[in-house]
C-alpha cells in the first residue's frame, strides 16, 4: 500500500475498496485542498490535471527536478481502465517489449555477447608472463564450446621472471628449460586457429603480452595475434555481474564466485584459467532473456 493510500485509508472508511469515482467524491468532500503528484492522481484516483490549471504546490526532488502537484478538484477523469481480456497479439507485443528492454540492458548485452562468442566458436586464450609488462612464458588455447584444451605450452624466454609474477603463477626459469621458442609456438597456434578469432578474459593484457613477445619478429606465423575479438571481462563479466572497482573491471576469480564456478586446478595456470573463462561464458550465454 502506498503512503497516500495508507493516509486516506486511515481517514476515510473503506477507501482502499472504493472504485476511482468513489474515491474522488470522498476526497472532494473532506480533503478538497490536498495536492497530489501526477503519479498519485493517476494511480489512486485515475485523474489528470486540466490543461488550464496551475499547480498550487511544487517541490524539487532528490534529482533536482521540479514536481508539480494538483488537487482532485483541478483534475479531469482519465479513460477508464479496460476490463476486456488482452488479445494474444497484445500479450505477444508486451513480451517483445520486455525482451527488447532486457536485451538493451547491460545484463542483456552481456548475454548476447556470450552467445555470439560461443556460437562463433571463438577460441579462448590465456597467457602467463614474466611480469605485468613482461613476455609470455606460458600459453593455452581452449574451445569456447567444448571447453577442451586445444593447446598448452611453456615458452622459452631470455627475460628474467619477476618475483611478483612468480608468486602469482609459480612458473620458475628452470621450468622453461627446453621449452619451444615463441616462433615455434606461434606456428602451432596459427595452425590450430585457422580462420577463427580468439579472445581472452582480459584481452588487452594478453594481446599486449603477445605483441611484446613477438617484438620485431616477422612472418605469417604471427598473424593470428591480430585476430582478437572482444574481451570477456569488459564485454561479458563486468556487464553481467557488475564491476568491483573504479576501473569498471572484475577479476576472473570474482566472476567465477558470482557464477558458482570453481577453478579446475590451480588458478593462474593458463589452461586452468582458459577453461574457467570458457565455463563462465557458457554460464552467461545460458541465462534467460
Amino acid at each position: 500500500m502506498s503512503d497516500v493510500m495508507a493516509w486516506y485509508s486511515q481517514r476515510i472508511s473503506g477507501f482502499e475498496e472504493m472504485n476511482f469515482e468513489q474515491r474522488r467524491e470522498a476526497v472532494k468532500s473532506k480533503f478538497d485542498d490536498k495536492p497530489h503528484t501526477k503519479t498519485t492522481l493517476k494511480e489512486v484516483f485515475r485523474l489528470k490535471p486540466a490543461s488550464d490549471e496551475k499547480s498550487p504546490y511544487s517541490y524539487k526532488n532528490e534529482f533536482g527536478t521540479w514536481v508539480y502537484c494538483y488537487t482532485v478538484a483541478q483534475c479531469l477523469p482519465m479513460r477508464a481502465l479496460s476490463t476486456k481480456p488482452r488479445s494474444q497479439a497484445q500479450n505477444d507485443a508486451a513480451k517483445k517489449l520486455v525482451r527488447l528492454a532486457k536485451e538493451s540492458s547491460g545484463e542483456g548485452k552481456a548475454v548476447i555477447a556470450a552467445r555470439n562468442l560461443r556460437d562463433s566458436s571463438t577460441v579462448i586464450i590465456d597467457t602467463e608472463t614474466t611480469g605485468l609488462d613482461g613476455k609470455v612464458i606460458q600459453i593455452a588455447l581452449v574451445c569456447s564450446v567444448s571447453h577442451e584444451v586445444l593447446y598448452k605450452s611453456f615458452v622459452a624466454t631470455d627475460e628474467p621472471i619477476e618475483q611478483g609474477a612468480y608468486a602469482v603463477h609459480g612458473i620458475s626459469e628452470s621450468m622453461l628449460e627446453g621449452a619451444p621458442s615463441f616462433d615455434s609456438v606461434s606456428r602451432d597456434i596459427s595452425s590450430i586457429l585457422g580462420s577463427r578469432n580468439w579472445t581472452a578474459y582480459n584481452t588487452q593484457f594478453d594481446y599486449g603480452a603477445l605483441k611484446r613477445t613477438k617484438a620485431d619478429q616477422e612472418g605469417k606465423q604471427f598473424c593470428w595475434i591480430e585476430n582478437n575479438s572482444g574481451c570477456v571481462m569488459y564485454d561479458i563479466a563486468a556487464k553481467y555481474f557488475g564491476p568491483t572497482n573504479k576501473y569498471g573491471t572484475i577479476s576472473l576469480a570474482n566472476s567465477l564466485g558470482c557464477a558458482g564456478i570453481v577453478f579446475e586446478g590451480r588458478a593462474h595456470d593458463s589452461a586452468v584459467d582458459c577453461v574457467a573463462t570458457s565455463r563462465l561464458v557458457e554460464f552467461v550465454a545460458s541465462a534467460d532473456l
